[in-house]
């Protein structure tokens, strides 16, 4: 079940195509099947970053739906839930829209866990459930504005890198204390 969907008039483009900032609205897909942690991550980012729309899903199945048929700018996902886990989802993912950011997010968070999201799903981040809601908006808000050519900045709002090492693509993983 989806919520928050606007109408399919918009194109699956994404400002991340061009040069330069995304254009607002931000549009930010959450694929979750816990409904309390979509409700709380929509709160959190529409209140937090004013003008941005989050969409969200219940399954990969439902996300991929949608970024069949709505522009996205960002894609955050959990890791376990039923059917297809968020690796697989941001897989697929990745192969319907290379160019959008991905971030995954999990109360399970190891760094075995952490390489494979890497290594399967190319993702640009990866947190554990537990940051503070203004390190979830700073993460979140940092891949809005990420270009390639331009990796995030390793924050320094408190956050410890969950891996020892910042790639040379600039991706960053954080756990929360």
């Amino acid at each position: 079940m989806t919520t928050n969907t606007p109408t399919p008039s918009a194109p699956p483009t994404t400002p991340h195509d061009a040069t330069g900032p995304p254009a607002r609205p931000w549009i930010i897909l959450v694929v979750d099947d816990e409904l309390d942690v979509r409700n709380s991550l929509t709160t959190l980012l529409e209140q937090s970053l004013p003008g941005t729309k989050v969409l969200t899903a219940s399954s990969g199945r439902l996300g991929l739906e949608i970024l069949e048929r709505e522009r996205v700018d960002l894609i955050m996902s959990d890791h376990k839930m039923p059917g297809m886990d968020g690796i697989e989802f941001l897989v697929q993912a990745r192969r319907l829209r290379p160019q959008l950011p991905r971030m995954m997010f999990t109360a399970f968070a190891d760094k075995t866990l952490a390489q494979r999201a890497v290594a399967e799903a190319v993702v640009n981040d990866f947190i554990a459930k537990n940051l503070t809601p203004a390190q979830t908006v700073h993460k979140v808000e940092a891949l809005l504005r990420y270009r390639p050519e331009s990796p995030p900045e390793e924050s320094n709002d408190g956050a410890e890198p969950f891996l020892a090492n910042k790639r040379a693509d600039g991706l960053l993983v954080h756990q929360g204390r």
